[in-house]
């Protein structure tokens, strides 16, 4: 993972431009709540797993065939729902998950031992360029708490970015 505080438009490679631009707004005193982004590091190593299931599925591609990009788009999502996340990985969200506290920024919700709602969201390294932009592609989920519910929204991301319609975008 990498903090807000860590992140500035040079690490949109590494954070998304979500994940960049959140940093440069943080570091700039704008009251942007702390936070984290997933690495593009921590979806490589996940997506490493996977590979050798999501590659053949791939190969059938025919995104004119919109029953098949469906069943396709269907396939991919299932496997990396269905796939556990390295526990290592899981372990370092986990742990910056439970860092958060509700209201961090305010003074009287300081020290508070509730959990953090968080939002989870997509934060692409190629989201948005000159040639492209992604935007409303890939999945967001509001109002997440708790570390189980925060790790399913993380591959509910990963999945989203394989929904028919974002995958006709990239072939496109």
């Amino acid at each position: 993972i990498a903090w807000f505080r860590e992140l500035n438009k040079e690490k949109v490679s590494l954070a998304g431009g979500k994940g960049a631009s959140l940093g440069e707004m943080y570091n700039a005193g704008l009251p942007i709540p702390p936070g984290f982004v997933v690495t593009t590091l921590a979806y490589r190593k996940f997506f490493s797993q996977i590979a050798a299931k999501v590659y053949p599925v791939m190969k059938q591609l025919d995104v004119e065939n919109n029953e098949k990009l469906q069943a396709l788009a269907k396939d991919i999502q299932e496997i990396i729902i269905k796939t556990p996340m390295p526990e290592d990985l899981q372990k370092e969200i986990i742990e910056a998950y439970e860092t958060l506290t509700p209201g961090e920024k305010t003074q009287d919700m300081i020290n508070s031992k509730e959990e953090a709602f968080v939002a989870v969201r997509s934060s692409a390294n190629a989201e948005d360029s000159a040639e492209a932009s992604f935007a409303g592609q890939n999945a967001t989920y509001l109002n997440i708490k708790g570390t189980k519910k925060v790790l399913a929204a993380v591959k509910a991301c990963w999945a989203s970015l394989f929904t028919a319609r974002s995958i006709y975008y990239r072939t496109k």
